[in-house]
């Protein structure tokens, strides 16, 4: 089963749309917490991005909020990697990286997601 997701356009509160299997979208309201991780996540592209640099725009819990979306149906991949921290000290932190290419492919299967990426 392949899972993948969007943020739509803006709005008072984000919407998720999530993908399951290609045969049912669903819209999910995020609350502000998550909507301030995701952002960040989708941004990373490919290269993706570390609990640090998540603690640096403001997500105080960047695991839990990470554990949240992926229930809710987003496609985040998540791995453990050493980095240095701005005091030089090694640490073992957590990586998050959107994979957007399962959201692509429903969006050739659904015109309406199309739409939504488009914004």
């Amino acid at each position: 089963m392949t899972t993948g997701m969007q943020v739509a356009g803006p709005s008072q509160s984000d919407r998720l749309v999530c993908v399951r299997a290609h045969v049912t979208v669903e819209k999910v309201s995020l609350p502000p917490y998550l909507s301030r991780t995701f952002r960040p996540i989708i941004a990373a592209g490919e290269q993706g991005i570390n609990t640090l640099e998540l603690q640096k725009v403001g997500v105080t819990n960047p695991s839990q909020a990470v554990s949240e979306l992926v229930k809710l149906g987003a496609n985040i991949m998540r791995e453990r990697r050493m980095v240095f921290d701005e005091n030089g000290v090694k640490k073992c932190v957590g990586h998050y990286i959107y994979r957007a290419d399962l959201t692509e492919a429903a969006a050739a299967t659904f015109p309406e997601i199309k739409e939504s990426l488009r914004q």
